[in-house]
């Protein structure tokens, strides 16, 4: 395990994806009510950024190609041949957002 704090809670805002850097790891940030998910910062579909792009309830929308992603797993939701997003724990302590780089590596 490999815990990083990358960010206030308060930063990561409801209905969109905002991509940090963990170390030298980036990541998007996604909300999906209280809870806070952390995942690959690139579309599997084709690379390009996941910032910016739509959260709407539990499902993370590619602004460019429209795949789209559960941020709770990284699992595809559609179109069924786009890979999974990598997915990392995350641990929100005293309003802080902790990523576990460690995990699924």
């Amino acid at each position: 395990m490999r815990m990083v704090d990358i960010a206030a809670v308060d930063q990561v805002p409801q209905g969109a994806a905002v991509q940090y850097l963990a170390d030298d790891t980036p990541v998007v940030l996604c909300r999906a009510g209280e809870a806070v998910y952390a995942l690959g910062f690139a579309c599997p579909y084709h690379p390009v950024p996941l910032d910016g792009s739509r959260v709407e309830g539990t499902s993370l929308v590619c602004r460019w190609y429209g795949a789209v992603f559960d941020v709770r797993t990284g699992a595809t939701v559609r179109p069924a041949r786009v890979p999974p997003l990598r997915s990392f724990p995350v641990a929100v302590r005293d309003g802080r957002v902790w990523v576990d780089l460690g995990a699924n590596a």
